[in-house]
């Protein structure tokens, strides 16, 4: 029911002091969401077909609805502290934790009436119409009737995933020093789930209702992330103060749930139509059903069913979850009283990134061309741009691009970040602050060997005439 598509919130949290040492803090999150696209009137429009002039490109009558929903994330975690004074020659706080998170991911369409009648725009320019040239066929491409009917059924998708967590950190102090040491663990995963849609109104007999269970596309991801920091007071005047950390972080919520290809996904076929009767709307008989062509969707004509129930693409066993190394090294510096300046070098290593390409495709189905500009389009580079060395690609001569059927993989691929930061500061006093920074920084893309790790083939992904 999407009649009512608001955001409330629920929140619960429960603090348990057990004892002077041990304490937890629990808390439960609920959050709906999702939003509605409608129609300006949606009782009247719902079921009335829309009417589409391609040669004004203009809509009349209806459109469609779009559903973005439903959107809902539930999440539990508790947070724990433990005290513990004069262990190993020092203080610790303890502090560990874990936490449930689910949410879930929908979507959905429909076109009023599931149908949408067409006139179609015969010379691609939006300049020519039927009656300028005195013709009443033939008007729609090279179809034999002058009208076009777009038929639909509803989409009806839905993704869930979900991630377990737990955290164990220890603050220690002694003397100078300072640590904090933890590792965290995540279990992510996730899925597409079943759904249902119903047959098109316009054509149930063409676009039958249809229900399929879901498909569990990929394995989860389960990460270790340590984390080590520290400081040390220098002379022991808390005024110079070096400070580290390492640190592993990986990503949340980049899961492949969905491989494409759902057959719950909006199906969209097409047909000549002659509007006989000439009131705009398309009745039956107006259709040549022998002529219907396969506009958008997994569906297949011969057999009035999905091409397929489960995605033709594929993912590998081994694929893994993007991660960031960060070091930092910092060393800060009280000048005088209530003003500080730090330095810092900051090093970060982005990778475990993943690709996909076509099956059976290789990088010898492509060549390499030099873009020659025209005059005006040198005239309209930027100042300082040259017109030469660009280049893009395309399919060679005579070859056909296997089919639209992915693979994803592990990529070798890598970025690192280098910085330098510098900062001063000075707290309130005297009726005046300021906090400044300068940064110099520089991030560089890497590929180790310029392949696929899994099967060795070249490492692209081109669209025909792409801008390199």
């Amino acid at each position: 029911d999407y009649s009512f598509m608001g955001t409330p919130t629920y929140n619960l949290k429960h603090t348990w002091v057990l004892n002077d040492k041990l304490v937890f803090d629990t808390g439960f999150n609920h959050t709906a969401g999702g939003f509605l696209l409608d129609f300006p009137d949606p009782a009247r429009q719902y079921d009335l077909q829309p009417f589409f002039n391609d040669v004004t490109d203009t809509w009349n009558r209806s459109f469609d609805r779009q559903i973005e929903g439903p959107r809902p994330t539930t999440e539990v975690k508790t947070d724990s502290s433990y005290f513990w004074s004069n262990l190993l020659g020092g203080d610790h706080q303890v502090k560990f934790g874990a936490r449930y998170k689910m949410w879930k991911t929908g979507s959905g369409e429909h076109t009023g009436g599931n149908a949408d009648a067409q006139y179609d725009d015969i010379d691609g320019e939006s300049s020519t119409s039927c009656a300028s040239l005195g013709r009443t066929t033939n008007c729609y491409g090279n179809s034999l009737s002058p009208e076009l009917v777009r038929i639909f059924r509803d989409g009806n998708t839905l993704s869930q995933a979900w991630t377990y967590g737990a955290y164990i950190q220890d603050n220690y102090s002694r003397g100078r020093l300072r640590l904090n040491l933890g590792l965290r663990y995540d279990l992510q995963d996730g899925v597409t789930t079943g759904a249902c849609v119903p047959a098109s109104t316009f054509a149930p007999d063409v676009l039958p209702a249809f229900c399929w269970n879901g498909a569990d596309a990929t394995r989860p991801f389960r990460d270790w992330a340590p984390r080590l920091a520290a400081t040390y007071d220098l002379f022991g005047t808390g005024r110079t103060v070096l400070k580290g950390s390492y640190a592993l972080f990986f990503d949340q919520g980049e899961l492949i749930t969905n491989l494409g290809g759902n057959p719950a996904n909006e199906i969209e076929l097409r047909a000549p139509w002659n509007d006989a009767n000439g009131d705009r709307f398309v009745q039956h008989e107006e259709v040549d059903f022998t002529r219907l062509t396969l506009q958008s969707g997994n569906f297949d004509l011969s057999t009035g069913q999905p091409r397929n129930v489960t995605s033709p693409n594929t993912v590998a066993d081994n694929a893994w979850n993007g991660r960031t190394t960060e070091i930092i090294g910092t060393i800060s510096h009280e000048l005088f009283a209530n003003f500080g300046v730090d330095l810092s070098y900051i090093y970060r290593k982005d990778d475990h990134d993943t690709m996909s390409h076509r099956i059976g495709e290789t990088a010898d189905m492509w060549v390499r061309r030099e873009w020659v500009p025209t005059p005006a389009q040198v005239e309209s580079l930027p100042q300082g741009v040259g017109a030469t060395q660009f280049f893009y690609y395309e399919i060679a001569p005579g070859v056909v691009r296997p089919a639209n059927v992915t693979h994803t993989e592990r990529s070798d691929e890598y970025a690192v970040y280098r910085g330098w930061e510098i900062s001063a500061r000075k707290r309130m006093s005297n009726r005046w602050q300021m906090n400044a920074g300068f940064t110099w920084n520089d991030r560089r893309l890497y590929n180790i060997t310029g392949s696929n790790i899994a099967n060795n083939q070249p490492d692209f992904d081109l669209t025909n005439g792409d801008m390199v």
